[in-house]
């Protein structure tokens, strides 16, 4: 069985992968661009139904899949899966830069 749109975008924001999603008008259908977090480059799904459109542009990228055994965490406050924080060191401009 194939996933909802609705359980596609829940995963992929759990995951980190969701930066942008944007659905437009395009003659007679729909047209969709995807940039997930972890691959570079747009990803473009077009389809009549918008709903298949922007199923397209979430599956065209080959991206890790979270494993059922991976931990999940929700925010308390509004049941909502927290975002992982980022615990690398800071780097200035100036450290890239070498100045």
């Amino acid at each position: 069985m194939s996933a909802s749109l609705e359980e596609m975008i829940r995963d992929l924001a759990l995951r980190g992968e969701l930066s942008h999603l944007s659905i437009t008008p395009r003659g007679t259908g729909w047209s969709v661009s995807f940039c997930p977090t972890s691959k570079f480059g747009v990803f473009f799904g077009e389809h009549k139904d918008p709903v298949e459109a922007i199923k397209a542009a979430l599956e065209a990228p080959r991206l890790r899949r979270r494993k059922s055994s991976e931990p999940t965490t929700t925010n308390a406050a509004t049941e909502s899966p927290a975002l992982a924080v980022d615990e690398s060191p800071e780097i200035s401009v100036d450290d890239l830069l070498g100045t």
